[in-house]
Protein backbone atom coordinates (compact mmCIF):
# COMPACT_ATOMS: atom_id res chain seq x y z
CA UNK A 1 0.00 0.00 0.00
CA UNK A 2 2.81 2.40 -0.56
CA UNK A 3 0.81 4.24 -3.20
CA UNK A 4 -1.81 5.42 -0.25
CA UNK A 5 -0.11 8.72 1.43
CA UNK A 6 -2.84 10.91 1.88
CA UNK A 7 -6.48 10.25 2.67
CA UNK A 8 -7.80 10.84 -0.74
CA UNK A 9 -5.83 8.23 -1.86
CA UNK A 10 -7.41 5.79 0.68
CA UNK A 11 -11.06 7.30 -1.02
CA UNK A 12 -9.38 6.78 -4.73
CA UNK A 13 -9.19 2.92 -3.77
CA UNK A 14 -12.15 2.69 -2.26
CA UNK A 15 -14.09 4.31 -5.25
CA UNK A 16 -12.06 1.99 -7.56
CA UNK A 17 -13.56 -1.07 -5.60
CA UNK A 18 -17.08 0.01 -5.95
CA UNK A 19 -17.22 0.95 -9.65
CA UNK A 20 -15.65 -2.76 -10.26
CA UNK A 21 -18.10 -4.98 -12.21
CA UNK A 22 -20.00 -6.88 -8.93
CA UNK A 23 -18.76 -10.25 -10.40
CA UNK A 24 -15.02 -9.20 -10.58
CA UNK A 25 -15.44 -7.49 -6.97
CA UNK A 26 -13.19 -8.51 -4.13
CA UNK A 27 -14.67 -7.82 -0.83
CA UNK A 28 -13.03 -5.17 1.52
CA UNK A 29 -13.61 -3.52 5.11
CA UNK A 30 -13.27 -0.48 6.42
CA UNK A 31 -11.76 -0.99 9.75
CA UNK A 32 -13.28 1.80 12.72
CA UNK A 33 -11.42 1.76 15.77
CA UNK A 34 -14.17 3.69 18.49
CA UNK A 35 -16.12 4.95 15.49
CA UNK A 36 -13.07 6.47 13.62
CA UNK A 37 -11.81 5.33 10.31
CA UNK A 38 -8.67 3.31 10.73
CA UNK A 39 -7.75 1.03 8.22
CA UNK A 40 -8.84 -1.63 5.26
CA UNK A 41 -9.14 -4.86 5.01
CA UNK A 42 -10.04 -7.49 2.68
CA UNK A 43 -9.41 -10.06 0.17
CA UNK A 44 -7.52 -9.92 -2.74
CA UNK A 45 -6.49 -12.21 -5.80
CA UNK A 46 -9.38 -14.35 -5.05
CA UNK A 47 -9.07 -17.94 -7.14
CA UNK A 48 -13.00 -19.15 -7.00
CA UNK A 49 -12.03 -22.72 -8.78
CA UNK A 50 -8.80 -23.65 -6.40
CA UNK A 51 -11.13 -21.88 -3.14
CA UNK A 52 -7.82 -19.55 -2.46
CA UNK A 53 -7.66 -16.09 -1.83
CA UNK A 54 -5.65 -13.33 0.15
CA UNK A 55 -6.12 -11.39 2.67
CA UNK A 56 -4.56 -7.58 2.29
CA UNK A 57 -4.75 -4.95 5.34
CA UNK A 58 -3.38 -1.31 5.71
CA UNK A 59 -3.85 0.45 9.24
CA UNK A 60 -3.13 3.97 9.72
CA UNK A 61 -0.07 4.26 12.20
CA UNK A 62 -2.16 6.14 15.28
CA UNK A 63 -3.97 2.84 15.27
CA UNK A 64 -0.77 0.11 15.05
CA UNK A 65 -0.23 -2.03 17.44
CA UNK A 66 -2.81 -2.40 19.61
CA UNK A 67 -4.32 -5.98 18.34
CA UNK A 68 -6.52 -4.50 15.66
CA UNK A 69 -5.02 -6.23 12.09
CA UNK A 70 -4.48 -9.66 14.63
CA UNK A 71 -8.51 -9.06 15.72
CA UNK A 72 -9.65 -8.11 12.12
CA UNK A 73 -7.79 -11.35 9.79
CA UNK A 74 -9.15 -13.27 12.03
CA UNK A 75 -12.51 -12.73 11.39
CA UNK A 76 -11.68 -12.74 7.55
CA UNK A 77 -9.88 -15.92 8.26
CA UNK A 78 -13.27 -17.52 9.73
CA UNK A 79 -15.50 -15.46 7.20
CA UNK A 80 -13.32 -16.85 4.39
CA UNK A 81 -13.36 -20.57 5.70
CA UNK A 82 -17.07 -20.83 7.20
CA UNK A 83 -18.79 -18.37 4.57
CA UNK A 84 -16.80 -18.33 1.52
CA UNK A 85 -15.82 -22.03 1.10
CA UNK A 86 -12.61 -21.19 0.81
CA UNK A 87 -9.61 -24.05 1.37
CA UNK A 88 -6.48 -21.67 1.76
CA UNK A 89 -5.80 -18.62 3.07
CA UNK A 90 -2.61 -16.13 1.95
CA UNK A 91 -0.83 -13.09 3.50
CA UNK A 92 1.79 -12.00 2.07
CA UNK A 93 4.30 -9.04 3.63
CA UNK A 94 7.26 -7.06 2.03
CA UNK A 95 10.41 -9.03 4.09
CA UNK A 96 11.44 -5.46 5.77
CA UNK A 97 7.73 -4.69 7.50
CA UNK A 98 8.38 -6.31 10.43
CA UNK A 99 4.77 -5.51 11.78
CA UNK A 100 3.17 -6.49 9.28
CA UNK A 101 4.53 -9.96 8.93
CA UNK A 102 4.25 -11.02 12.93
CA UNK A 103 0.45 -11.28 11.89
CA UNK A 104 0.74 -14.29 10.19
CA UNK A 105 3.36 -15.59 12.43
CA UNK A 106 1.01 -15.15 15.53
CA UNK A 107 -1.93 -16.80 13.97
CA UNK A 108 0.10 -19.79 12.91
CA UNK A 109 0.39 -19.48 9.44
CA UNK A 110 2.72 -21.34 7.25
CA UNK A 111 5.49 -19.71 5.91
CA UNK A 112 6.67 -20.88 1.92
CA UNK A 113 9.10 -18.24 1.18
CA UNK A 114 10.79 -15.10 -0.23
CA UNK A 115 8.87 -14.10 -3.73
CA UNK A 116 12.27 -12.17 -5.10
CA UNK A 117 11.75 -8.68 -5.96
CA UNK A 118 7.78 -9.66 -5.85
CA UNK A 119 6.42 -6.12 -5.88
CA UNK A 120 7.13 -3.25 -7.62
CA UNK A 121 6.52 -0.49 -5.55
CA UNK A 122 5.69 3.41 -6.52
CA UNK A 123 9.08 4.70 -6.15
CA UNK A 124 9.97 2.18 -9.00
CA UNK A 125 12.20 0.07 -7.09
CA UNK A 126 11.04 -3.72 -6.28
CA UNK A 127 10.59 -5.34 -2.95
CA UNK A 128 11.31 -8.90 -1.99
CA UNK A 129 7.85 -10.75 -0.40
CA UNK A 130 7.54 -12.83 2.37
CA UNK A 131 4.53 -15.42 1.49
CA UNK A 132 2.50 -17.43 4.33
CA UNK A 133 -0.68 -19.75 4.01
CA UNK A 134 -3.24 -20.94 6.21
CA UNK A 135 -5.51 -24.32 5.00
CA UNK A 136 -8.99 -25.03 6.10
CA UNK A 137 -7.74 -28.26 7.55
CA UNK A 138 -4.96 -26.49 9.81
CA UNK A 139 -7.68 -23.31 11.01
CA UNK A 140 -10.03 -26.50 12.36
CA UNK A 141 -7.60 -27.30 14.31
CA UNK A 142 -5.91 -24.00 15.23
CA UNK A 143 -6.03 -22.57 19.00
CA UNK A 144 -5.20 -18.84 17.67
CA UNK A 145 -8.94 -18.65 16.59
Amino acid sequence: MDSTQKIEDTENYIQMIEDSAPENRELFFVIRYNGIFAGLIGFKSTDKQSKKTEIGYWLSEPFQKRGIIQSSVKALVKFAFDKLDMNRVQIKCATGNIQSKKIPQKLSFTFEGIEREGKLLASGKYIDIEGYSLLKKEFLYNESF
